[in-house]
Order: C-alpha cells, then sequence, then structure tokens
C-alpha cells in the first residue's frame, strides 16, 4: 500500500469489523490488507467461474461424445 492508493471511509457493524480483525490475525496481515485480499479474491473467483462455465461445457460435450462413440451412438452435432 501507498500514500497515493485511495482512502475512504467505510461503516462495518462490529460484527463483520470483528471477524476481519481476527482474519487479518490469522493470516498475519493488516485489516486493510485483508480486506483487499478477500475483495480481489472475488472479482478472481468470477473470473475463473465464467471460465470454467465454458470450459466444463465443451469437457462435458466431448465426454458425452466420447460414451456415445463407444457404444456406437452417432453423436448429434452441437447447437454453439
Amino acid at each position: 500500500m501507498s500514500r497515493d492508493d485511495h482512502q475512504f471511509r467505510l461503516r462495518l457493524p462490529d460484527s463483520v469489523r470483528s471477524q476481519i480483525s481476527k482474519a487479518a490475525q490469522d493470516n498475519r496481515r493488516s485489516m486493510t490488507a485483508e480486506i483487499i485480499a478477500r475483495l480481489e479474491s472475488t472479482f478472481d473467483d468470477q473470473t475463473t467461474r465464467a471460465l470454467s462455465d465454458a470450459d466444463m461445457r465443451s469437457l462435458l460435450m466431448s465426454a458425452m461424445n466420447e460414451v456415445l462413440d463407444a457404444r456406437g451412438i452417432p453423436a448429434k452435432p452441437s447447437k454453439d
């Protein structure tokens, strides 16, 4: 973190502040670093999920086609 980073005030319920404080201590970082890490991970999860959905669809179609082929059943063309 640098002095050039934007700062703003944030209202948190005491219970949430306590959870953040405990997690920050457990992870040996400041509360600010804990909040940033948690926010960044949610953005990473969204990107990973979006990629995983497309990849999963492709993998499932390939697997289904392999099973059908192994049983001698012609695969239906995909509707991409």
